[in-house]
């Protein structure tokens, strides 16, 4: 009985522990959204005293969240007032952990396993891949080190990029035998310890490569699975600048909106909220179109119903040199918020009183009970 009861409190404490280091790191994310609001601030609109009775009349059943700073921010970038826009702890602080199984995620969103995922849509041709220790071909056999250079070699260009954990560009290598020796290459591979992924470098369209010719551009696009059916929410086709091989936003990129024809909108931005009516190295974004955008939504809306686990999606797609989109990744959780926003206005638009009430629906009725 002692030993049962000792059990107990052993599991009591655990979970008090494991309570406390939640709250912790909810603290910590929300002063840490809320430095990027102060370091971002180049948004010069101000509410007004009408629009910040809106503000608090609309956000203050769900939240009580910094909302007016971050729609005086997304209001003055995108160029129009609009109460529905998220406050980013909003978005992920609730939305995003309400709607995606954060533990299903960690097993489901590993790129070695996309084939497997997603077998009816185009991937980048996979060299190697690294699971658990051990060194695999795309048919999961075991291949040695000596064939994964040579295969390396023969394809001339590679993407090296971390399987899981993987945001913002970070952990990338970009291997091409015209400026490295297979020295380099080997030395990156033997070094790897994280779950990873080998691919053939993608020749992109040619549409696609006028954006920005160094890196492979690509849609972002947001999918949201809602009372049986996936709305996409919002798209963005992101850009490199410079020399920069990768397109992310936070490594330096550029984002612009993509209307639902293809076209992008008239202006992009980066993650500074810095307005580019045009790209810096001269593509004009109102002249340029996504080659297959209808198909790339289609592969979206028939692909999400397979993830049930996951209602808010944010997949990113490439147009290969042939005009097909090929998958590059499906974030299952946290995907990116502030360009979409910046670029297209409020994410669920229409939906977004239904999304509040669904996440916040309790917390509203026990608030109107007092």
């Amino acid at each position: 009985m002692i030993e049962g009861t000792q059990i107990s409190e052993h599991l009591r404490q655990k979970n008090l522990q494991k309570k406390d280091e939640e709250l912790r790191r909810r603290k910590a994310m929300i002063r840490e959204i809320d430095r990027r609001l102060q370091d971002n601030q180049k948004s010069p609109f101000v509410l007004s005293a009408e629009q910040k009775e809106q503000v608090h009349t609309y956000w203050d059943p769900y939240t009580d969240s910094n909302a007016k700073g971050w729609i005086e921010y997304y209001s003055g970038l995108y160029g129009e007032y609009d109460v529905r826009f998220l406050p980013d702890t909003v978005y992920y602080m609730d939305i995003d952990p309400f709607y995606n199984n954060r533990s299903a995620a960690k097993y489901i969103d590993h790129k070695c396993f996309y084939s497997r995922l997603f077998p009816q849509i185009k991937q980048p041709e996979t060299i190697a891949q690294k699971i658990n220790g051990f060194w695999l071909d795309a048919n999961f056999d075991s291949i040695q080190m000596d064939e994964i250079l040579r295969r390396c070699q023969e394809a001339g260009k590679v993407i090296i990029k971390p399987a899981v954990n993987f945001c913002g560009g970070a952990g990338i290598f970009i291997w091409d035998a015209q400026k490295e020796g297979i020295g380099r290459l080997e030395n990156i591979l033997r070094r790897t310890v994280v779950d990873t992924v080998i691919q053939v470098f993608l020749k992109q369209h040619c549409e696609m490569e006028k954006l920005h010719r160094s890196s492979v551009n690509t849609i972002r696009t947001i999918s949201f699975y809602h009372k049986n059916k996936t709305h996409l929410l919002s798209s963005v086709v992101r850009m490199g600048v410079g020399e920069s091989e990768v397109d992310n936003v936070s490594a330096g990129g550029i984002s612009a909106g993509i209307l639902e024809n293809g076209r992008l909108k008239n202006r992009g931005f980066d993650k500074y909220g810095t307005c580019f009516p045009e790209h810096p190295d001269g593509a004009v974004f109102r002249e340029c179109r996504i080659p297959c955008y209808d198909r790339i939504c289609e592969h979206i809306v028939d692909a999400h119903k397979f993830l049930p686990h996951f209602r808010l999606i944010s997949w990113d797609f490439a147009v290969d040199c042939e005009g097909n989109p090929v998958l590059i990744e499906a974030n299952l959780m946290n995907g990116e918020l502030d360009f979409h926003q910046i670029n297209n206005g409020p994410l669920f638009h229409e939906l977004t009183e239904e999304v509040l009430w669904e996440v916040y629906g309790k917390r509203c009725k026990d608030a109107e009970k007092h």
